[in-house]
């Protein structure tokens, strides 16, 4: 059934030069501005490693795990060495993540084949590589000597407009930032143990309105008993069925967190979504991409 008006136009057509006014728009998954934190060992690498169009800048040199989906650079050779697309050894410098960062915008202007995704993994190796780059630029040998202020601003200011121009480029972008426990003290021995970033929180201050999620990585031991099926035996010419075996086993589950109360004012999702859910043992990835898109087609 159309729609007429007796006279004007419609809400939807009044700025239509200008843009786009009525619709609902949503960025895929793949396409956010996020920040993933966990724990280390915690599963975070991993998870991103099975993003199947993912571009993973790997600042930590961590080893690829499972069955790796993703493109990750730098690489590791069999002695533990960084290396380069050529195989060649690579010291990691600023320098050569800016490289690979000109070529990710290049080929997005040129319309080449690229990524959906670029990783930063993760912040706290990605912040001595700017320092180091920095203070060498000042001709200085040593961070300290550096105006501590201003250095540190330039510092975060790299940061978010390295990501900044990656997204107005097209692509996604998380960055992978690791948790520790602080322990807080509450009075004579006796203390508390509270999960915070291991960046300022000046700097998070900074980062955190422009996240669109913000998902956090943890896991647990867990106990289950599952039924095995017994082959039948025979007992006195008759074939006997027995039950099935219940046999308890330990595991370790990963969970998946957009509204942790443990992480309150550090998790965060625009998308309504479940607010935490497990993640399988391969294919991570693909589980998150299910659970949001699942849930942002239907808000």
């Amino acid at each position: 059934m159309s729609v007429t008006t007796a006279a004007g136009k419609l809400p939807q057509q009044r700025y239509s030069g200008l843009g786009f006014q009525g619709i609902k728009m949503v960025h895929p998954p793949e396409k956010l501005f996020g920040l993933i934190c966990g724990l280390p060992g915690e599963g975070k690498s991993q998870f991103i490693q099975s993003h199947p169009d993912a571009w993973i800048c790997n600042m930590d040199c961590t080893s690829t795990l499972g069955d790796p989906q993703a493109c990750v650079w730098p690489g590791i050779n069999a002695q533990g060495q960084s290396i380069d697309v050529n195989n060649e050894p690579l010291t990691l410098t600023w320098e050569a993540v800016t490289a690979k960062i000109e070529l990710l915008k290049q080929l997005a202007k040129t319309n080449q084949p690229r990524p959906a995704t670029v990783f930063f993994d993760s912040l706290g190796t990605w912040i001595p590589l700017l320092k180091d780059w920095i203070t060498r630029s000042n001709d200085k040998k040593d961070w300290r000597e550096m105006d501590g202020r201003r250095s540190w601003d330039q510092l975060y200011d790299m940061v978010i407009d390295t990501c900044l121009e990656l997204r107005r480029c097209g692509y996604g972008v998380y960055i992978v930032c690791h948790v520790v426990n602080a322990k807080i003290p509450l009075g004579d021995d006796r203390y508390v143990f509270k999960p915070e970033l291991t960046i300022t929180d000046g700097f998070y201050k900074r980062l955190y309105p422009l996240f669109e999620i913000v998902a956090a990585i943890s896991s647990e031991w867990v106990t289950e008993q599952r039924e095995i099926q017994q082959p039948p035996i025979v007992k006195d010419g008759k074939t006997v069925v027995l039950k099935p075996k219940v046999v308890t086993e330990k595991r370790k589950r990963h969970i998946f967190s957009v509204d942790s109360e443990t992480l309150s004012g550090i998790t965060k999702h625009r998308v309504k979504m479940p607010g935490e859910f497990e993640l399988p043992e391969n294919g991570g990835w693909s589980e998150f991409v299910s659970k949001y898109n699942t849930n942002s087609a239907s808000a």
